[in-house]
């Protein structure tokens, strides 16, 4: 009975990143499509203001604070810790993008600066929640 409880806590940790990969895929996914389908009922364009919100901020935000989410409650035990793991990755990677968006110039540059704010902001509040909650 030990052996099998061993295996599941090896494999549950084994599936803590990839499950933290799909929850920013979901998230973002998730956003976008609600997005789509309100400029769809609204008749917004894609360039509108409202889409340029859901898609550089709101949207990876979500992703952000789903994947420490999922990650975290993934993990058989230390989901505080595996929290602040999974967030500081997203700080570093949300860090690089924005270093990488401002090396390139592009035009919209200050949306890309802004998604890795809100997406740091959103990741640093589910961290919070983990060490508010006592899982």
């Amino acid at each position: 009975m030990k052996n099998n409880q061993n295996i599941k806590n090896a494999l549950r940790w084994i599936a803590v990143l990839p499950v933290a990969i799909a929850g920013i895929f979901a998230g973002t996914l998730a956003m976008n499509i609600l997005s789509a389908i309100n400029r769809w009922y609204v008749g917004a364009s894609s360039d509108s203001g409202w889409a340029r919100i859901t898609f550089f901020l709101v949207a990876p935000a979500a992703g952000a604070a789903l994947a420490v989410y999922w990650g975290s409650v993934v993990a058989p035990k230390g989901r505080k810790i595996v929290a602040m793991i999974i967030g500081a990755l997203i700080v570093i990677l949300n860090t690089l993008g924005v270093i990488g968006a401002l090396a390139s110039l592009n035009s919209d540059i200050w949306w890309i600066v802004a998604g890795g704010v809100a997406s740091i902001i959103a990741a640093g509040c589910v961290v919070y929640y983990f060490f508010e909650e006592s899982i």
